[in-house]
């Protein structure tokens, strides 16, 4: 069962955990190497709650050594994450999207 594999990682991402319920769209990761860093995006999606997946993002992320810098940003070893909602609880799309940090 999903619930017995807590260390599926977003697709792309070496340390960011994919949350229980939210799954990867085919072919919608990218991963962009430019002269300050690498860029890399991926959409996700599920039928949970907005509310669940952010505190599960500040919940974890933070013990993978990730800060929070403001809602819904996170920055580590010169990176930042950011993570964006689409559509509504019960049909959510998330985007993570990690670049360099400015």
């Amino acid at each position: 069962s999903a619930h017995s594999q807590p260390n599926h990682f977003l697709p792309g991402f070496e340390d960011v955990p994919l949350m229980n319920g939210l799954n990867p769209l085919r072919n919608r990761d990218f991963v962009f190497d430019t002269p300050s860093g690498r860029i890399i995006e991926n959409t996700v999606f599920g039928r949970g709650k907005r509310e669940q997946v952010n505190k599960f993002y500040n919940t974890t992320l933070p013990e993978l050594g990730w800060h929070r810098i403001r809602e819904q940003v996170f920055k580590r070893d010169g990176e930042q994450l950011h993570i964006e909602f689409y559509g509504q609880d019960g049909d959510l799309s998330v985007r993570f999207t990690l670049t360099p940090a400015k």
